[in-house]
């Protein structure tokens, strides 16, 4: 039992730890991300200052509350955007679905080992824009653990469901009906 949780945890680690060469071989794109999110962030800045302007409280947030939910929102923002529809959607426009389900390795855990690999990364290269977005526009971090914690867990909840609700949604329409169901 030892040895197949070993086994199953080597081949699964695989999967995650091919994924920073994904985004090494990519990193003009990830510069060119950084970048336009810094530029981004800047402007909503500003935004903000200017429609709080003369205003101390709008519908009860204050001016660096706004900011915060702002400011954390654009550094984690893709953190949510995952590229699973995309990648599905090839795999069965090439038909290489088939050969996926047919390697030895579970379909959903290797996605799903993948989508951590790319949280992992994610987390990483957008720690440069907290890090600014901290020392030029006083951001406010949480300072319970507790507050961590479920963040964490939300977003490895979230990633999981989505992860499976695309991949479920992009082979269901194209499933032949089973006993006179409907058929996308």
């Amino acid at each position: 039992m030892i040895q197949t949780l070993r086994r199953t945890i080597s081949v699964y680690g695989a999967f995650t730890l091919n994924i920073p060469k994904i985004f090494l071989a990519y990193s003009a794109w990830v510069w060119a991300e950084l970048i336009v999110q810094l530029m981004s962030m800047v402007v909503f800045v500003y935004f903000w200052q200017a429609v709080y302007a003369g205003q101390s409280e709008l519908r009860g947030l204050s001016l660096k509350q706004t900011l915060n939910y702002i400011l954390l929102a654009q550094a984690l923002l893709p953190l949510a955007i995952k590229r699973d529809i995309l990648r599905f959607g090839e795999m069965l426009r090439e038909g290489n679905i088939v050969l996926e389900l047919l390697r030895p390795v579970d379909f959903q855990g290797r996605f799903y080992a993948e989508a951590l690999g790319e949280l992992i990364i994610d987390l990483a290269f957008k720690s440069p824009l907290i890090v600014f977005a901290v020392l030029v526009f006083d951001l406010s971090l949480p300072n319970d653990p507790l507050v961590w914690g479920a963040f964490v867990l939300s977003v490895c909840s979230v990633m999981r469901f989505c992860s499976v609700l695309t991949g479920r949604l992009t082979v269901w329409p194209s499933t032949p009906p089973r006993s006179g169901g409907l058929a996308f």
